[in-house]
């Protein structure tokens, strides 16, 4: 006798089938769009990977994850600028297989808020709630601009080459 799949079954093997467009092109089945996104993890080819646990105050946030090479980050800072004191919580990376920026979760933090980041190791993540392409070109820039304004604080000068062969060639550490 062949038990009958409920609804909620056959809907998770469609999100899950449907996860490489998911994480490629942001666009699940229509099915998943409203499926709570609390029961809808990421698979990744059913690797085991290193992954945060994120609780502030007992409550779950997040369970983010990069499979293969990349870098996974939870910050909390606090900004005492002015009038705005702020302390927030930010959980995101780096996956550099795709070269692209993935983002769980933000949140602000209040006095006597408790954060608990437990590592675990796990077949299942969150799904990110946005990816963004590396912009090399744009970090590049920004470098440019730290160095000048460097340059500037201890009055240092800096010759621009024309020619390319007077300059060494930079290789990112990370796109190995």
């Amino acid at each position: 006798m062949r038990r009958s799949t409920s609804p909620v079954t056959a809907l998770i093997r469609t999100c899950v089938k449907t996860e490489r467009a998911f994480l490629s092109e942001l666009r699940p089945s229509n099915a998943c769009l409203n499926f709570p996104l609390e029961l809808l993890s990421v698979l990744y080819n059913g690797k085991i990977m290193r992954a945060f646990q994120i609780l502030i105050n007992g409550k779950k946030i997040c369970v983010a994850g990069i499979a293969g090479d990349g870098v996974l980050s939870t910050t909390i800072t606090y900004v005492p600028f002015r009038k705005r004191r702020e302390t927030r919580l930010y959980v995101g990376g780096l996956e550099l297989p795709k070269n692209e920026h993935v983002f769980w979760k933000e949140a602000n933090l209040h006095a006597g808020d408790e954060v608990r980041v437990k590592v675990i190791e796990t077949k299942t993540v969150d799904p990110p709630l946005t990816r963004y392409p590396r912009d090399r070109a744009a970090e590049v820039e920004a470098e440019k601009r730290h160095v000048r304004k460097l340059a500037r604080k201890f009055g240092w000068r800096i010759r621009e080459s024309a020619s390319p062969s007077e300059t060494t060639s930079y290789r990112d550490p990370l796109l190995r």
